[in-house]
């Protein structure tokens, strides 16, 4: 076979048909539509009320709470304050079973160490515990502590289980309220003495 006898048969190309759709009108504005309400969904920290055209910024999704850590209220987890911030952290020992409790606490910081023990505090009473904290009104002494005789406050004082002026009575009359007369022999004193144990008797106990 002569070479200028051969000849070739070139198969044509034919392009692959683009199956993708030319965008329309409508599909040009469903997309600018969903852009713009991503770009201003307020449920992202990043929200522009401004911008007009999604730049992907949309990143942090907000989550409302106190953001201030001064308040019982804070959450950690909150990044907008939605002004659920009320009550400001009072810390101190929120435990009354301890001799440090605060009432005015809210927030415990640790500072309950001593246990409460309760008991007569006061050294010079009888019924004195060694071992508490906290009287709980059983000294003895707490019920002689005064007494008002005459508008006279008495001092008292206890011995055994009697409560006994702790200085002279002071009195100008008997319990009758009839005037005591001034004496100024021993021998008068005697019956006075007398009347005036039976006017604080008769007062008093």
């Amino acid at each position: 076979m002569e070479p200028h006898t051969l000849r070739f048969k070139v198969a044509q190309i034919q392009p692959i048909p683009n199956t993708t759709p030319a965008p329309t009108l409508t599909t040009a504005v469903a997309l600018h539509s969903r852009r713009r309400r991503r770009l201003h969904d307020p449920a992202y920290v990043e929200y522009s009320a401004s911008a007009n055209t999604d730049d992907g910024s949309c990143a942090t999704l907000i989550v409302n709470g106190c953001t201030s850590s001064a308040y019982t209220e804070y959450n950690a987890s909150a990044n907008t304050d939605d002004g659920s911030c009320a009550t400001l952290i009072v810390n101190g020992c929120t435990d009354p079973a301890y001799v440090e409790y605060s009432a005015s606490a809210n927030t415990d910081d640790g500072s309950c160490v001593t246990l409460v023990i309760e008991g007569c505090t006061d050294a010079a009473d009888a019924n004195y515990d060694p071992a508490a904290n906290t009287d709980d009104g059983s000294c003895a002494s707490n019920s002689c502590s005064s007494i008002e005789f005459d508008d006279y406050t008495y001092s008292l004082v206890e011995i055994g289980d009697q409560c006994w002026f702790a200085e002279n009575l002071r009195t100008t009359v008997y319990a009758d309220d009839s005037s005591i007369p001034e004496v100024t022999g021993l021998f008068g004193l005697v019956g006075i003495e007398h009347r005036c144990a039976l006017r604080l008797q008769q007062r008093c106990c």
